[in-house]
């Protein structure tokens, strides 16, 4: 484990339950939880013809998908010199979709093969469209925030050193009032990975 986060363990297990280090048994199992920020992704835009790619002509209602991506440095690798004290990982996420469509998260890791690797679960994390009145103007963003059990990806993520993050908009319908308010919708997403470790005070852990 690395340095400053050994530091950090011992004070939070001594301060926080008032034991003295010559008390301490070697049987010791100390089992936290810590959460780790991986990043956040966002995206506007001033006008319907910034979308990448073509976009129908003013009148034809056509469905259309945004699809945009950004690389976020993340290694758990930097924060825990061995695997074996990861038990379980969870993602945690929250999106807040100010589109009158449906929003999608997905992440990717880089495997050894240089392949990207969903773990989020299949289809992506989708949250609802923005609500709208008549004239284009949101009444409502849509938001979604859980946890995700990820351990099965564990010894991927932790020989990974980034995380591809995808956000997309699906089926938007270029009306003429989405048109005239699309500098007023937005897709954003912030994502954290929470593990549970556990090691022994005497296997030379702290």
């Amino acid at each position: 484990m690395k340095p400053t986060l050994i530091i950090l363990i011992v004070f939070l297990l001594f301060g926080c339950v008032g034991m003295e280090y010559d008390k301490i048994s070697d049987e010791v199992v100390y089992e936290p939880t810590i959460a780790l920020p991986v990043g956040s992704f966002s995206y506007d835009f001033d006008n319907a013809y910034q979308i990448p790619g073509e976009i129908p002509m003013i009148g034809d209602l056509t469905p259309v998908d945004v699809v945009l991506n950004d690389t976020l440095f993340f290694s758990l690798n930097d924060s825990f010199e061995s695997r074996e004290y990861i038990q379980k990982a969870f993602l945690h996420y929250d999106i807040v979709n100010r589109f009158p469509a449906k929003g999608i998260l997905r992440l990717y890791y880089l495997d050894n093969s240089f392949n990207a690797v969903e773990f989020t679960p299949a289809g992506g994390v989708e949250v609802e469209p923005a609500g709208i009145d008549d004239t284009g103007v949101i009444t409502k963003e849509s938001k979604e925030t859980s946890f995700v059990e990820i351990t099965d990806h564990l010894d991927g993520l932790y020989a990974a050193d980034r995380i591809i993050i995808e956000l997309e908009v699906s089926d938007l319908i270029l009306t003429n009032e989405v048109r005239l308010n699309f500098n007023k919708y937005s897709i954003k997403s912030s994502v954290g990975v929470r593990v549970e470790l556990k090691f022994e005070l005497n296997e030379g852990s702290l």
